[in-house]
């Protein structure tokens, strides 16, 4: 049983959040209608704008804000030894690096990369890579510390690439997931004109791909989320066939997050279905469910662990129409061990 502790009405659609530091950042994307005497033809066209909210996690009061009014965010990751930083995928082709501060978020870097969405992005600090995926079906990799480009596979996939992930125990490898239905394997140190280093075409029967996780509880599996409404578990050395039994759900996984203290614990904003916590309780016997939230009124595309040193299992989501940002919580941990069979 899930209770709600806060919300939060993020203006924009809300589609995108991480913690770090007591902090949420949560990226928002929305589509306005001009004027029809903007548009050519006298058609009404539509500008596309964005924002990030800086919440407090105690209370979800907003700190500061960061706007941009012809481009909406559409993933992010917090970065930075020395200083926060926020990595954003942005819905003009761009990524942009923000300085945050507990008085604002200043823009440092911007560099735009392609005339299309870039849909995903991700961090290895160890590596100083960041990766980044596009409507367009094409996956980057850049120098963390200077945006400059390292690494770019033109043609990864042949639709949307929905997703791209860095593998922190296997450095410099990077994953992807398309609506094409490929999910692949990358090595970062070889031209992407060589191929991926392992494809499957029908990770999930043929649907889009659209998140992928390495698997901490084993050091060459991922776990990834497609519209087929499944997880499904794979070896990256081996992708032709799952690992252990898939986990169905009642909608389409968009991100998988792992609590960052017990790994057991699965965090899934499941679109039109809204999030789900589940537990594995056998490394090799797929998980079971602790909650289904259905808490949200719109499609759930974001969600992060808010404490791994307390309980009770408490989670923020945030969903899109309704541009809502929820706190939520499930029983304890030791509870739920003792309930275990």
């Amino acid at each position: 049983m899930a209770t709600l502790r806060a919300s939060y009405d993020s203006v924009l659609c809300a589609d995108t959040l991480e913690i770090r530091n007591n902090r949420i950042a949560v990226g928002c994307y929305e589509l306005e209608k001009q004027d029809e005497s903007s548009g050519a033809g006298g058609m009404a066209s539509e500008r596309r704008k964005g924002c990030v909210w800086i919440l407090d996690k105690e209370d979800l009061k907003p700190r500061t804000i960061w706007k941009h009014e012809s481009s909406g965010v559409l993933d992010l990751r917090w970065s930075g030894k020395t200083e926060d930083l926020l990595i954003l995928a942005c819905a003009d082709g761009s990524v942009r690096v923000l300085r945050h501060s507990e008085l604002a978020l200043e823009e440092k870097h911007t560099l735009h990369l392609e005339n299309s969405l870039t849909l995903s992005v991700d961090v290895n600090e160890e590596a100083a890579d960041v990766v980044l995926s596009f409507s367009t079906g094409s996956v980057r990799a850049l120098d963390l510390n200077t945006l400059k480009p390292k690494w770019k596979a033109e043609d990864a996939h042949s639709y949307e690439a929905w997703v791209v992930a860095l593998d922190p125990r296997h450095a410099p490898i990077a994953f992807s997931g398309g609506d094409d239905g490929c999910l692949k394997v990358w090595d970062l140190r070889c031209s992407a004109d060589l191929g991926p280093v392992a494809v499957n075409s029908k990770a999930h029967q043929a649907s889009g791909v659209i998140s992928i996780q390495p698997d901490p509880l084993h050091n060459e599996g991922i776990l990834t989320g497609g519209y087929d409404d499944h997880i499904r578990f794979f070896d990256m050395r081996s992708l032709k066939r799952s690992t252990e039994p898939p986990i169905q759900l009642e909608g389409s996984p968009w991100r998988i997050k792992y609590h960052p203290e017990d790994p057991r614990y699965i965090l899934l904003p499941a679109m039109y279905a809204g999030a789900y916590l589940l537990r594995r309780d056998d490394a090799r016997n797929g998980g079971n469910q602790i909650c289904h939230y259905r808490g949200h009124q719109s499609i759930a595309y974001g969600a992060c662990w808010m404490d791994s040193t307390v309980d009770p299992l408490s989670v923020a989501t945030c969903s899109f129409y309704d541009h809502a940002v929820h706190v939520w919580s499930t029983e304890n941990r030791a509870s739920l061990d003792k309930a275990s069979p």
